[in-house]
């Protein structure tokens, strides 16, 4: 019999938790979205696609996406354009991020080089994004791994939108999911924005090398007269060309600009919790859920720039008493579960938890208490809560259970 500790908790009756188990509270407060919703169907002009395992909240929690150099180290970045591209010379220096023109090489790219789910983003095209063949010319790998770069970082107004794809999924038997808009892609900035054609001077080859010399660098690069008739010599990058690719990652830094959004009537519509509760999704994300009916979570994560994300929707078998939901991390995985109370078979409350998966989705149910056919109360309903113990177990504190 578990032990029970009165001083520290009321206790509240089973019989008031389900007297009030189904009382609907008015709305919460209007959120924004806007008239975006309307031109998300008029895509940018130019695109590109971008294969990743990040999630759209962990990279919207990160403002966008960011080069493997600039993951690293920022300050000792590559900018050798042909380094990047080439298989197996690619460094976690690099301070560029591979890109496709083609949504099927995309597609074919991450089929043969990714092992788990992922996401292929829609990115506009801007300055900070350079055509490989155009920037390297006679000296493009036949096996590229990128049609195009952008250099050291996109930011997340400029993601147009993405597709999830599952690890097993198959072009000849499987359609893929629709495509998600971002809702916080900046159409004032990236609707008529393009690349750039090719930036030469970004080839990255050593001063001296004489791949310097040969006709496609003409305008960027020259060799010590006369060699450059001559099958051997020392060709050089225009020294005030050298620190092109880092002077347009400079130029790219700015402050993530938002669209203008005009108020909407929120679309969690009718919320059985007054409020939304604000939680870690996960140790890089937060998130603002709410318990909408009885059988269902909505959840949005919340993104670096103080604006939520899209929502992502849990369905349970029963939501439970009204005032009793909870969330905490009762598996010590640093991410938050959704855990409430419910009537046992006796009319007693058992204690039921749908634990996180990191993205504001609660998809699995474990249940406690049900070995003794639950508990006497449920506690008062200001005094529960789900808190860590010092071995890393969590409890369930009305009147001190271990979970």
């Amino acid at each position: 019999m578990q032990k029970i500790l009165t001083g520290f908790f009321l206790l509240g009756t089973l019989g008031n938790l389900y007297a009030h188990r189904e009382r609907l509270l008015p709305d919460p407060v209007d959120i924004v979205e806007g008239i975006h919703e309307n031109q998300a169907a008029t895509p940018p002009v130019e695109i590109f696609y971008m294969v990743t395992t990040l999630t759209p909240e962990q990279a919207g929690a990160s403002d966008g996406f960011w080069s493997a150099g600039a993951s690293t180290d920022p300050t000792n970045l590559d900018f050798s354009l042909l380094n990047h591209v080439t298989p197996r010379v690619n460094s976690e220096r690099s301070g560029y991020i591979s890109l496709f023109r083609n949504f099927i090489r995309a597609l074919i790219y991450a089929q043969s080089n990714i092992s788990q789910d992922y996401y292929i983003y829609q990115i506009a095209g801007g300055f900070n994004i350079v055509d490989v063949q155009g920037s390297l010319g006679p000296y493009t790998p036949s096996n590229s791994t990128a049609e195009a770069v952008a250099l050291n970082r996109i930011y997340w107004n400029q993601v147009y939108g993405w597709t999830r794809f599952s690890s097993n999924f198959s072009f000849s038997l499987n359609d893929p999911d629709p495509l998600e808009h971002n809702l916080m892609f900046d159409r004032e900035t990236f609707a008529n924005a393009t690349s750039s054609p090719g930036l030469p001077e970004l080839a990255g080859f050593p001063q001296g090398d004489l791949r310097w010399g040969n006709e496609f660098f003409a305008n960027v690069a020259g060799c010590e007269a006369p060699l450059r008739k001559r099958s051997s010599g020392r060709c050089y990058l225009q020294q005030t060309l050298v620190d092109t690719a880092q002077k347009i990652s400079n130029a790219s830094r700015k402050k993530s600009r938002l669209p203008t959004l005009p108020f909407f009537k929120t679309p969690i519509s009718q919320t059985a919790s007054s409020k939304g509760v604000f939680i870690s999704l996960s140790d890089y994300t937060s998130g603002l859920c709410y318990v909408t009916s009885k059988d269902k979570i909505e959840c949005r994560s919340i993104l670096n720039n103080g604006k939520l994300g899209s929502i992502k929707k849990t369905t349970v078998g029963d939501t439970g008493y009204e005032n009793s939901y909870m969330f905490g991390d009762i598996n010590n995985d640093q991410k938050d579960d959704f855990c409430r109370l419910v009537a046992g078979t006796n009319k007693f409350p058992l204690l039921k938890c749908n634990l996180g998966d990191g993205e504001g989705s609660f998809p699995t149910e474990v249940s406690f208490g049900s070995v003794d056919g639950g508990w006497a109360s449920g506690g008062a309903a200001n005094k529960r809560m789900i808190v860590k113990g010092i071995s890393g177990r969590s409890f369930f504190l009305s009147d001190y259970r271990r979970v």
